[in-house]
C-alpha cells in the first residue's frame, strides 16, 4: 500500500486563458471574460458568444499528416499533458513507463470531427464522404490513447465522463491508483472540444447557456453559462516519489469530498482531511451561473466554513466559460497558481456579496493561500470538494 499523501507536481493547460501556466495565469489575474462572438451555425445564421483557445502555438507532439485523423479534444489534450510531465520534471522511459498512468475527463467526444461529415452523409446518403478516421477521432477515449501512444505511457489508464465533476472524478480514480500501488504518478486531464453547432445546442437546450450570452455568476441576473474550450492536465504523484525526485509540488490532495450537492460534499471534504482542521483561505468556486445554484453554493459554504469568516472566494470560469469535463481541472489549476503566488484572482464580474467571507472581483487580492477548497457539482445535483493544502503544509502562527 502507497503513502497517503499525494502531491500536485505539475500543470498543463491549453485553454482560453492561455496555453501555458504563466500566460493563464496572467489572464487570470487582470479578471476580464475572454469571451469572442463566432459563426458556430454558418455565415449565414447568428453569432453566438463562446470562449475559444488559441491554437497557433500547440505543442503536442503529433506530425502534421497525423493531425488529420483527429480531433480537436486530442490535440487539446495531447499538448497539455506533454507540458504537464514537462513541468513536473517527468521524462517517460523504459524504467518508469509502466508506472505512470492517464486518467482522462470528457464528456462530448470528438464532434468537430465527425459533425461536418454527417451533414453530407444525410444529404448525400452516401458512406463515402465518411473520413475511415472517424470512429477513432470521435470516441471519448480518443486522447487517452492517442497520448499513450505518442507519449509511451503504459500504466493504468481510463476516460471517465462525469458532466462537470468529470476530472474530480478522474482525480479520484487516480488517488486510488496511487493507494493501491498501481501507480507512481498520474497525468490527470480535464478535456473538452464542444464548439459545434450540435454540442452548443444540446447545451443550450440543457439549459446550461445563458441566453443573453453573459456569465453573470453570482448576480441578480444570472441565467447561465458560457460556453468554452480547453485541456488542462494535473500531474498527481506519490508525496514521497516526488520527494525523491526533488519535484516542487504545488500543493498536496488533502482530500476529496462527495455529496448530494455542495452542502454535502463541502463538510466531507474538510472532515476526511487528516490533521488539524486549519482554516480555508481560497474557494475557487463552482459558479453554474444559475440563480438557485449559486446561492446554494453560497450557503454551502456558509454553513460549512463558518470558522473561517475571512475566506476568499472567486469564480475563475467567468474568465475562460464553462469547460464542462475540463471545468474541474482548470479550477485545480488556478487554485494551486493561487497557492504559488499568494494571490487569489478576480472574477471576472461584480457579484452580490457572500453570507460568509468575501468574494474577490475587479482584482487580485495578495493573500497567503494555504489551503484552497475547489467546487464542482454536475447537472443534477451531486457535487464534490477538493482540498488543497501547500506542500508539507506550514503551521499556522
Amino acid at each position: 500500500m502507497s503513502t497517503s499523501r499525494h502531491a500536485i507536481t505539475g500543470l498543463g493547460l491549453a485553454t482560453p486563458a492561455g496555453c501555458s501556466p504563466s500566460s493563464f495565469w496572467h489572464s487570470m489575474t487582470q479578471g476580464r471574460a475572454l469571451y469572442t462572438p463566432a459563426r458556430l451555425y454558418g455565415a449565414d445564421a447568428p453569432a453566438v458568444t463562446v470562449a475559444t483557445v488559441d491554437d497557433t502555438h500547440l505543442e503536442h507532439g503529433f506530425p502534421k499528416r497525423y493531425v488529420k485523423r483527429v480531433d480537436r479534444f486530442a490535440l487539446l489534450a495531447a499538448h497539455a499533458a506533454r507540458q504537464a510531465l514537462n513541468d513536473a520534471g517527468i521524462t517517460i522511459t523504459d524504467a518508469n513507463r509502466d508506472r505512470i498512468g492517464l486518467i482522462i475527463g470528457n464528456n462530448t467526444g470528438g464532434w468537430s470531427y465527425v459533425e461536418p461529415q454527417m451533414y453530407p452523409l444525410y444529404r448525400d446518403t452516401s458512406l463515402e464522404v465518411i473520413n475511415p478516421y472517424v470512429a477513432t477521432a470521435w470516441f471519448p477515449t480518443a486522447p487517452q490513447g492517442e497520448i499513450s501512444i505518442s507519449l509511451g505511457i503504459e500504466g493504468f489508464s481510463k476516460t471517465v465522463a462525469g458532466e462537470n465533476l468529470s476530472t474530480g472524478l478522474a482525480l479520484q480514480l487516480a488517488r486510488y491508483a496511487l493507494l493501491d500501488g498501481r501507480l507512481d504518478a498520474a497525468v490527470v486531464i480535464g478535456v473538452e472540444a464542444p464548439l459545434t453547432p450540435l454540442v452548443h445546442q444540446a447545451c443550450a437546450s440543457a439549459g446550461l447557456l445563458s441566453p443573453s450570452s453573459r456569465y453573470q455568476a453570482f448576480t441578480d441576473g444570472a441565467d447561465g453559462s458560457v460556453l468554452g474550450e480547453g485541456a488542462s492536465a494535473l500531474v498527481l504523484e506519490n508525496a514521497d516519489h516526488a520527494a525523491a525526485r526533488k519535484a516542487a509540488p504545488f500543493a498536496e490532495l488533502l482530500s476529496i469530498g462527495t455529496g448530494d450537492g455542495l452542502h454535502e460534499a463541502v463538510p466531507d471534504a474538510l472532515n476526511r482531511a487528516a490533521g488539524p482542521l486549519l482554516p480555508v483561505d481560497y474557494v475557487a468556486l463552482d459558479a453554474r451561473g444559475q440563480q438557485r445554484s449559486d446561492a446554494a453554493e453560497y450557503d454551502a459554504l456558509a454553513f460549512a466554513l463558518k470558522d473561517a469568516p475571512d475566506v476568499l472566494m472567486s469564480a475563475p470560469a467567468t474568465v475562460y466559460g464553462n469547460l464542462l469535463a475540463a471545468s474541474m481541472a482548470t479550477s485545480i489549476a488556478t487554485a494551486c497558481l493561487a497557492m504559488r503566488n499568494n494571490m487569489v484572482p478576480p472574477t471576472a464580474h461584480r457579484t452580490t456579496a457572500p453570507p460568509l467571507g468575501r468574494h474577490v472581483t475587479g482584482s487580485p487580492q495578495p493573500a497567503a493561500v494555504e489551503r484552497a477548497l475547489v467546487n464542482g457539482t454536475d447537472d443534477h445535483g451531486q457535487a464534490m470538494a477538493l482540498l488543497l493544502g501547500t506542500p508539507h503544509e506550514r503551521a499556522r502562527s
